[in-house]
């Protein structure tokens, strides 16, 4: 786990299931097999592959309670494309911040594994969709009550 730093008593970090499953699932399995989260994300529930990496929001420091988290994944055929996978911010700790500085983040992290000219791809719920817009992602298409959003990514 590498930490990226703290901001108002939140620390966040880098996680991967493919360093360290013990470790990985005991921060975030509460997460996984919640009928709560898995309704408040539109009805998909949270899952890993070994492509993914997380982005962790803990309360205190990276050995206190997981209290958000935001994924993506590099896309395996080209590796132009990555896709953010899942975002969620306990309801306890909403309205500070936190879901926006783990999209940042995760943006930054993403970055470091997409060549110049590829693209970001993420699905948003309403409530996300303007930090989206706000991070200057366009919105390419509507399926029910999510939008898909994208952010072409030009490197010098």
């Amino acid at each position: 786990m590498k930490t990226l730093r703290s901001k108002k008593g939140i620390y966040y970090a880098v996680m991967t299931s493919e360093q360290d499953k013990d470790l990985f699932y005991s921060k975030l399995g509460r997460f996984f097999c919640s009928k709560k989260v898995t309704e408040e994300m539109g009805g998909y529930q949270v899952y890993d592959t070994p492509f993914h990496i997380w982005i962790v929001a803990f309360d205190g420091d990276t050995e206190g309670k997981a209290v958000g988290f935001s994924s993506f994944s590099i896309e395996k055929a080209d590796k132009k494309i990555i896709n953010y996978a899942d975002s969620y911010v306990d309801p306890d700790y909403r309205k500070k911040g936190i879901y926006l500085a783990l999209f940042k983040y995760r943006e930054k992290e993403a970055l470091k594994y997409l060549p110049k000219g590829g693209k970001l791809k993420g699905i948003a719920m309403a409530i996300s969709e303007p930090i989206f817009h706000k991070c200057g992602y366009e919105k390419r298409s509507q399926r029910g009550r999510f939008a898909y959003m994208e952010k072409e990514v030009v490197k010098s």
